[in-house]
């Protein structure tokens, strides 16, 4: 019997790597940003999601889905950043806090 887990493993990286290759914004998005990182099966999903609003007709405001994706990721880093430096500012004293050096 074979490993189907792995095969499909194999077949979902194999479509992700394909797809993004396809749009060079999709491989900017799917790169990550920062501290984000999308797994293979997120990009998956968020890609099999695109073909499902696009078989729809789902066009949105204009703007191109994986460009709203990458601000989201940018964004949300940025809101990490922030929340980070809020920590250390009251908090400096603690160890696991990035130093203000470091800024």
């Amino acid at each position: 019997m074979t490993d189907s887990k792995g095969a499909e493993g194999i077949r979902m990286q194999e479509w992700v790597d394909l797809y993004r290759k396809r749009n060079p914004a999709r491989e900017r998005w799917a790169a990550g940003y920062g501290p984000i990182n999308h797994t293979v099966e997120t990009q998956a999903r968020v890609f099999a999601m695109a073909e499902l609003l696009a078989a729809r007709g789902v066009k949105g405001n204009g703007m191109a889905l994986f460009d709203i994706l990458y601000a989201v990721d940018r964004v949300a880093s940025a809101a990490m950043w922030n929340d980070n430096l809020n920590n250390c500012k009251h908090e400096w004293f603690r160890r696991d806090c990035i130093s203000w050096t470091e800024y």
